[in-house]
């Protein structure tokens, strides 16, 4: 468990930094320019797709650790004929 959450806050990290590079490396003036580092543009490039990426999947890790537990598994819809009426 505790392996589980250091890699958990590893990847996260690595996330918010990819993030905020790519931000950096998008608004500065050597990025587009032939003599620049080709890890700056390509950074500036992905930083998007890798920020939208992360999110979505923290948003689903939180609303799956949000879930309510249940002990007797899910349940299943019954219709009696008393709801009915």
């Amino acid at each position: 468990m505790h392996e589980q959450r250091a890699r958990e806050h590893a990847e996260g990290t690595a996330w918010i930094v990819t993030t905020i590079g790519s931000v950096l490396a998008a608004r500065s003036p050597a990025t587009g320019r032939k003599d620049a580092p080709r890890w700056l543009d390509l950074l500036a490039k992905v930083g998007p797709y890798v920020f939208v990426v992360g999110l979505l999947v923290a948003v689903a890790a939180l609303l799956f650790s949000r879930r309510a537990p249940t002990s007797a598994g899910p349940r299943k819809a019954s219709i009696s004929a008393r709801s009915m009426r």
